[in-house]
């Protein structure tokens, strides 16, 4: 499970890189390679959250870092729909480091 948090921290990370660079140059094939980012960093942090839930059930959020797995997810999620529906393209420069942060302390946890 670990290598898929980290893999999701990784990814966050560098796709905060792309919406930066989006942000200065607005090149959409660096938007695009942004939001691949986000979405294999979506994929690698479902992997985590279903084996939690899984294994533990209805004690999930007992679990510690669980929270902070499922508020990252979720604030991917409003990225996706914000995106795709409203056309919001910088919520990546905002979101994107919160999702790192969260995940950075749900593994130290």
């Amino acid at each position: 499970m670990t290598i898929f948090t980290n893999l999701a921290v990784l990814c966050s990370g560098i796709a905060f890189v792309f919406f930066l660079f989006f942000a200065f140059q607005e090149n959409k094939k660096v938007f695009a390679a942004g939001t691949m980012l986000v979405l294999a960093s979506f994929i690698c942090l479902t992997v985590p959250i279903a084996g939690m839930l899984h294994e533990h059930k209805l004690a999930f959020f007992s679990q510690p870092g669980s929270r902070y797995f499922l508020f990252a997810w979720i604030l991917i999620i409003v990225y996706f729909i914000a995106v795709y529906k409203y056309r919001v393209r910088l919520l990546g420069i905002l979101v994107m480091p919160l999702a790192s942060i969260l995940l950075l302390i749900a593994i130290r946890e």
